[in-house]
């Protein structure tokens, strides 16, 4: 009877399998198939290999959806296998309008209820308010992960750049799993080298390089050369930033 108490309340409690769409910036059409605001996104196929022979993949942590974003996504024809009101569908779309499609956990009843009051008083312009009540969430690791990531967001909305770099700190040194590492040294040293904090960028920026050195054909890793490439051209140090970026165009 636990077991059965269990599994009946987990969809409340916690985090279900795949991820919901949230938010679409701009109409997804392609093959007379639409991506819909709250379908739930379960994996991708990809028409070819990329580095390691993969072809296919699941969406089971926010961070597959960012590393997919990164990684996947920009190397050709690619399609989503999502659910919706019970059907399974398969939609063929492109890199771009993917960048147009927001994503969030698929959070149980009780989790969501909590998310979705605070995302309105962030709305209401209540950032400390809204955020207050995200942080008070239980969950797994990789939702307070992203729930961090999104009260930085928010602070950062509001010109408050000194609590959002706080924030992005305190989630970079939550993640614990090795996708959630690579997207957060990624998002958190872009960020550091668009507010011109370059040490603190570059330190964060090497912490991405080792993690994603292990895979040199990524594009992933590319990425990475690239803003080391960025960061030593505001540095000055041209010559360096020319042999980041010759590097990083010879990957795939």
């Amino acid at each position: 009877m636990g077991c059965a108490f269990l599994m009946a309340t987990g969809g409340l409690l916690g985090t279900n399998p795949g991820l919901i769409v949230e938010s679409l910036d701009a109409p997804s059409t392609s093959g007379g198939l639409r991506i819909h605001a709250g379908d739930v996104l379960l994996g991708w196929t990809l028409e070819k290999e990329v580095p390691a022979n993969i072809k296919s993949g699941r969406f089971e942590t926010i961070w597959d959806w960012k590393w997919f974003q990164k990684e996947i996504a920009p190397r050709g024809t690619l399609a989503l296998l999502i659910s919706r009101a019970g059907q399974h569908l398969k939609v063929d779309l492109d890199a771009e309008t993917l960048k147009e499609v927001g994503v969030r956990p698929n959070m149980g009843e009780m989790l969501l209820a909590s998310y979705a009051l605070g995302l309105e008083k962030l709305e209401a312009g209540d950032v400390e308010g809204g955020t207050a009540i995200w942080f008070e969430m239980e969950g797994e690791d990789d939702l307070k992960q992203w729930l961090t990531l999104r009260a930085a967001e928010a602070y950062g909305r509001r010109g408050k750049y000194e609590k959002e770099l706080e924030l992005m700190d305190r989630a970079q040194a939550q993640v614990i799993g090795a996708n959630a590492r690579l997207c957060v040294f990624m998002i958190h040293s872009i960020r550091l080298w668009r507010l011109e904090n370059l040490d603190s960028a570059s330190k964060v920026a090497s912490l991405w390089y080792e993690q994603s050195k292990l895979e040199p054909e990524s594009l992933v890793f590319a990425g990475c050369l690239s803003l080391l490439g960025n960061l030593a051209r505001s540095r000055g140090d041209f010559d360096l930033a020319e042999k980041y970026h010759e590097s990083s165009r010879g990957n795939p």
